[in-house]
């Protein structure tokens, strides 16, 4: 076999593979897609019966849980007295952690039905810095490879292919493909080159892609899995049956917190 001949299969086979694996990141994609709009879904679904759990059972739990408090810290002091006397003091323990908050202030913010507001997430400096240089890299190369700075036809459909990866890379945040067309002359940018390029970078989006999958299979797994969806499809076993689950539990819990407000009651006349 003569060398162009032999050019030509290679040229051949590779746009054969470029093919196979376009259509096996295309199927990849589908499937990603399909999956996160699963997520998406459970995760509101979640959310809006999170919403209603924590506004019919959340502040009744926080004051049963500090009147239950309450009585075990009074149970304990009558119990030292009654087998001592006056009650020696309490060993001191490890500090108290610095979210720590004391039950009498949890007891009144429960009266008080006054959440608690949490901890805004920090903020990661270095994915920041990562991202403006990505956008900056991104910026410079869009300006030198711009299809409408094309010479000719040829020029263009060149720039046009060298732009779709470009921005797919981009997309990826595939930082070492922008780099390495930042550090190649326009000119070595053939279309075998390119096709070369066009090979990494499917490639590259390819084991992406795996790994994407995989995190929104264990993110649905994890969802489905979780004890507050459970209770969600107890809760419409219970609606075909005409109850409410979550208002059923909230009158159970309510109707505990009054009996343990008599014994916490009793004990303080006591």
């Amino acid at each position: 076999m003569s060398g162009v001949k032999k050019r030509d299969k290679m040229a051949a086979d590779l746009h054969a593979y470029l093919a196979q694996l376009e259509a096996e990141v295309a199927r990849q994609q589908a499937a990603l897609a399909a999956l996160e709009a699963e997520v998406t879904e459970l995760e509101r679904e979640l959310a809006d019966f999170q919403q209603r759990y924590e506004r019919l059972l959340t502040p009744i739990a926080a004051r049963l849980r500090a009147v239950k408090e309450a009585i075990e810290e009074l149970e304990h002091r009558r119990y030292v007295e009654k087998r001592l006397g006056d009650p020696p003091p309490r060993p001191a323990g490890p500090p108290p952690p610095t979210n720590y908050i004391p039950v009498e202030e949890q007891y009144r913010r429960a009266w008080e039905n006054k959440p608690i507001e949490p901890m805004p997430p920090p903020i990661n400096p270095r994915r920041a810095s990562n991202e403006a240089a990505l956008k900056n890299l991104y910026r410079q190369l869009a300006r030198r490879f711009h299809p409408d700075l094309a010479a000719d036809e040829a020029d263009r459909e060149r720039r046009n292919r060298l732009m779709a990866m470009i921005n797919d890379a981009y997309a990826a945040e595939d930082a070492d493909l922008l780099r390495y067309l930042s550090d190649q002359p326009f000119a070595a940018t053939s279309a075998q080159s390119l096709d070369t390029l066009r090979l990494r970078q499917l490639q590259h989006l390819h084991n992406e892609l795996s790994e994407r999958i995989e995190r929104a299979q264990q993110a649905r797994a994890a969802l489905i899995h979780n004890d507050l969806m459970r209770l969600k499809v107890e809760e419409k076993l219970a609606q075909r049956q005409g109850r409410d689950l979550l208002r059923e539990m909230s009158e159970q819990m309510e109707q505990e917190y009054w009996e343990r407000v008599g014994v916490l009651e009793r004990l303080r006349r006591g």
